[in-house]
């Protein structure tokens, strides 16, 4: 399967809300937890934080999963309800556990299905 059959796919997927969407909310989690260590003083202000906590996130992402592209992954938008939901509220020290996992889930499929 190549690069172009991979986005298509994804996009079938984020399309019917497929199981992606809990690979992205693990990618999200694991790499969320050290850029807020690195970055918490930009978590309270929205253009910075998308610049140094939502962009970087973005980058890590699989090739296949970014060219479906950022607007249509709706990523800012998930990643200011994750800041708004569970970082602001834990002050910026959130845990990588099931608790954050299952949080973060919610917040991605909430976004996903809402078409």
């Amino acid at each position: 399967m190549g690069l172009l059959d991979k986005v298509k796919s994804l996009s079938a997927d984020v399309a019917n809300n497929g199981k992606w969407t809990e690979d992205l909310s693990q990618t999200i989690r694991s790499s969320l937890v050290p850029l807020l260590e690195s970055a918490k003083e930009h978590i309270k202000e929205d253009v910075a934080y998308l610049k140094y906590i939502a962009t970087p996130l973005f980058k890590a992402l699989p090739l296949p999963v970014q060219l479906i592209g950022r607007e249509r992954l709706r990523w800012d938008a998930i990643l200011l309800d994750i800041r708004n939901e569970i970082v602001l509220p834990a002050g910026g020290n959130i845990k990588p556990d099931a608790q954050t996992a299952k949080q973060i889930a919610e917040i991605v499929k909430r976004h996903h299905s809402a078409k």
